[in-house]
């Protein structure tokens, strides 16, 4: 007979299991340093070799009114362009 597990909640709602929430833990353990990795590669690699071809990355703030106008006709946003 296995032991039950305790269940972390919030509020009303039970959320994780204690070995859910351990297991959790346990990806995010791996997979934030990737993520650093990933985004050390896209930053010191692929932004400086793709500029070396024109294409250039610019924050929302860099863009002229009439460039933001065009992006956001297109249906981007500063929400989107956070994401990448």
């Amino acid at each position: 007979m296995s032991t039950p597990q305790a269940i972390v909640s919030i509020g009303d709602e039970e959320v994780l299991t204690t070995d859910q929430l351990k297991l959790v833990a346990q990806i995010r353990e791996k997979l934030v340093p990737m993520l650093h990795r990933r985004a050390e590669c896209f930053r010191g690699t692929i932004v400086p070799a793709l500029a070396k071809h024109g294409v250039h990355f610019r924050g929302w703030h860099d863009l002229t009114t009439v460039q933001k106008l065009e992006a956001a006709s297109r249906g981007h946003s500063w929400e989107f362009a956070q994401a990448l």
